[in-house]
């Protein structure tokens, strides 16, 4: 039996982890020193949908709720309808049963009622969109093409009333991915929604969004979603999700949403400023690719090559010239606003500056996908390597990374990236989980200086995990 005792951290993927390495867990330590003590409402109501699609699991919380027992029981799948608590959005439970669902015994089909869209968790848009896409690229074809999710009613909170349906088909195992190369963004797309309002303000959201981006691509294209009555919920509000595709099959996402009915807010919500910050967004993701990829193709020339003229030749040849150049290129032709507030003053602003710009090349999966997709890199099922090029870990991707080698004893190596430099090797052995840059944030915060990561390699050997569940004909 795993014990947690690090309270309700990645409760989600805890009972995911107990499930599909058939382990019996317990989490202690939840929120016991908090004023409200225990797991909540939408813990709970997580526990009962992972109850309602398995066979033979027990789940065990004591009278304070501080502790939970769970032993995993089988994935059966069927058909099923669920009842998702409002208090988080129907994201919070469609990201543990998308890494759950190629592990059922029979075809899965779930409707679930809810909240589609807030400021907390991932839109339905968001993982219909960009998330599904790059899990498909896990699976076998058989399997990929019947993983879908339909959105049949929006609901917003606190009151929800929406309506999803996620359909799949289990899959033997996980296939392991090389996508260390994110290609250029040649399309923008994109939903702006309404529930019970003025349609006017879909159109407000829409021109909002193009009038920024329709300076840096042309071919954007938001379309109106205006619901009304039945199909939009039991509350009012309105929003705007936009995603960017590269010509690689990589998605780029970001989202704003109004407030929610009875929230405190001293000032309105004007539609085109929210299509115009989700705009910001997205650019601040994918934008400055192809002139940051010419940097960093001098950059390693520079850095190839040095070494071997220093070798050959007892003088080495620098062209600092070429460099501030292209730099100064870079900062004339930087569409963000936080690009060209940045003071180029010296050399080393140019050196800051494009340090900056690397973390905007958001890698080849969206930031909210993070976790999720190294998750599935370490369930690949024939002890094979994959490789993933991604953006600064967030927090929970982490505590995320940390939990899949405390459960399943791999995981991934995170390396900085340089273009055109081969990834290092990568070995089978438990690794403690590290950024390699620690040592220069501590430089970094001796000098007072801020420090922004780079863009990483992700490289992890799978698991095994095969699908015991699955049901031969």
């Amino acid at each position: 039996m795993h014990i947690f005792d690090d309270g309700p951290t990645c409760f989600r993927l805890k009972i995911v982890m107990s499930i599909l390495s058939n382990r019996p867990i317990r989490i202690c330590n939840i929120r016991n020193r908090s004023k409200c003590p225990g797991v909540t409402d939408y813990e709970v109501n997580f526990l009962q949908l992972i109850n309602l699609l398995s066979n033979g699991a027990v789940i065990n919380i004591n009278d304070t709720g501080c502790v939970v027992n769970f032993s995993p029981g089988s994935l059966i799948g069927g058909e099923h309808i669920f009842d998702c608590s409002n208090e988080r959005g129907l994201g919070y439970f469609l990201e543990p049963l998308l890494i759950l669902s190629p592990f059922t015994k029979t075809y899965l089909s779930l409707k679930l009622t809810g909240v589609t869209n807030n400021s907390i968790d991932p839109s339905v848009d968001i993982i219909s969109q960009t998330w599904l896409p790059l899990l498909k690229k896990f699976l076998p074809p058989a399997s990929s093409s019947s993983l879908k999710l339909e959105i049949k009613k929006r609901g917003i909170a606190p009151k929800g009333g929406g309506l999803v349906v996620l359909s799949s088909k289990p899959a033997q195992q996980i296939s392991p991915i090389q996508l260390v190369s994110s290609g250029k963004v040649y399309r923008v797309r994109g939903v702006a929604w309404t529930c019970r309002v003025s349609p006017a303000i879909a159109s407000q959201l829409m021109h909002g969004a193009k009038g920024l981006l329709n300076s840096f691509l042309s071919d954007v294209y938001i379309n109106l979603d205006q619901r009304k009555r039945e199909v939009a919920g039991e509350c009012s509000g309105f929003g705007i999700v936009l995603w960017a595709e590269t010509k690689e099959g990589i998605f780029y996402s970001a989202e704003a949403t109004s407030d929610p009915e009875g929230s405190k807010q001293s000032q309105p919500v004007i539609p085109t400023e929210l299509g115009n910050k989700a705009a910001s967004h997205l650019l601040n993701q994918v934008f400055l690719e192809i002139i940051v990829a010419l940097v960093l193709i001098l950059l390693s020339f520079v850095i190839i090559n040095c070494p071997l003229r220093c070798a050959k030749n007892s003088s080495c040849f620098l062209p600092p010239f070429v460099l501030v150049f292209i730099l100064y290129l870079v900062h004339l032709l930087a569409p963000t606003e936080y690009v060209r507030s940045s003071k180029v003053k010296s050399m080393a602003s140019f050196f800051d500056m494009l340090w900056k710009l690397m973390i905007y090349l958001g890698g080849c999966v969206d930031q909210s996908a993070q976790a999720a997709a190294l998750t599935m890199m370490a369930l690949e099922g024939g002890h094979n390597a994959s490789q993933l090029l991604i953006s600064a870990p967030t927090p929970y991707t982490v505590s995320s990374l940390r939990l899949i080698r405390q459960c399943l004893g791999v995981s991934p190596i995170v390396l900085p990236f340089l273009a055109f430099i081969p990834v290092p090797f990568c070995r089978r052995e438990k690794v403690t989980f590290d950024l390699a840059y620690k040592e220069m944030e501590e430089s970094a915060q001796e000098n007072g200086s801020e420090m922004t990561p780079p863009p990483l390699i992700a490289t992890c050997f799978g698991s095994g995990l095969k699908n015991v569940n699955l049901s031969i004909l």
